[in-house]
C-alpha cells in the first residue's frame, strides 16, 4: 500500500517542479509577446493560447492553493508552494503589461 501512495506523490512533486521550470523558461516570452517559447507552439497557436490563458487565470492559482492547503504536510507541499509563488509573480507581471 505504501508504494501506491509514494508513486503518485513523487509524480505530483515532479509536476509542480515542472510547472515552475515551464514558467521560468517561458516568462520572458510571455511578458514580451504573450507567447510560449518553443518551436512546437508556433504550429499550435490555439493550444498555446489556451495554456497562456490558463497560466494567467486567477482560477489556476485558486485551484493550486486549494490543493496546497489540503495537502499541507505532504512531500510535495514545497514544490506546490514554489509553483504558486512563481505563477502568482508571473500573473502580476502580466497584469502590469
Amino acid at each position: 500500500m505504501t508504494a501506491r501512495i509514494t508513486a503518485p506523490t513523487r509524480r505530483l512533486s515532479t509536476g509542480y517542479a515542472h510547472l515552475v521550470g515551464f514558467g521560468d523558461r517561458n516568462s520572458s516570452t510571455l511578458l514580451k509577446r504573450k507567447h510560449l517559447r518553443n518551436a512546437f507552439w508556433s504550429d499550435a497557436i490555439q493550444p498555446m493560447s489556451q495554456v497562456v490563458e490558463w497560466l494567467g487565470s486567477p482560477a489556476t492559482i485558486q485551484a493550486l492553493e486549494a490543493i496546497f492547503w489540503e495537502n499541507l504536510d505532504s512531500r510535495f507541499s514545497d514544490d506546490s508552494a514554489a509553483a504558486i509563488d512563481r505563477l502568482s509573480h508571473l500573473q502580476r507581471s502580466l497584469a502590469e503589461k
